[in-house]
């Protein structure tokens, strides 16, 4: 289940806690700080230098990553608790890096059968899903269960 440290996340949580338990399955949190956004400048000569500042990303500063955990660490504990309550011993993965990237990159490498995203995206269009889930529900070769 991808977190995104909203309480938006929480409810998605707490229902795939729920599914987990009534298929007897093993719940595993996937959270994943972003890299700070790149902005290019309009004109890229080649390729190779687009894919240049592609791999140049940096990691946000370390100030700022301890405020989104600390943030996203109630939410993650919330999560435990209720998984625990349930029976489950729930796993958590702690990525950085592009949200929807990694979430597929994870799947890919572990033994997942399903993805539990949320719909809602954090922008004032939210008759849209949000960017993480699209991107997810296009890239995923596993099935994808989006909870409203």
């Amino acid at each position: 289940m991808a977190v995104d440290g909203t309480e938006n996340s929480l409810r998605v949580g707490e229902y795939a806690v729920k599914l987990a338990k009534r298929l007897e399955a093993e719940v595993y949190f996937i959270y994943v700080i972003p890299r700070t956004t790149l902005r290019m400048p309009r004109l890229i000569a080649t390729f190779t230098q687009l894919q240049e500042r592609l791999q140049s990303l940096t990691p946000l500063p370390p100030c700022i990553r301890e405020k989104i955990m600390r943030e996203t660490f109630p939410i993650l504990e919330k999560l435990r608790i209720s998984a625990e309550a349930h029976g489950l011993r729930p796993e958590f993965i702690i990525a950085e890096g592009d949200p929807a990237v990694k979430i597929v990159e994870e799947v890919k490498n572990g033994r997942y059968d399903l993805i539990v995203v949320g719909y809602r995206s954090r922008s004032i269009l939210t008759a849209f899903p949000g960017s993480v889930t699209r991107k997810v529900l296009e890239k995923s070769q596993v099935p994808v269960l989006v909870v409203k």
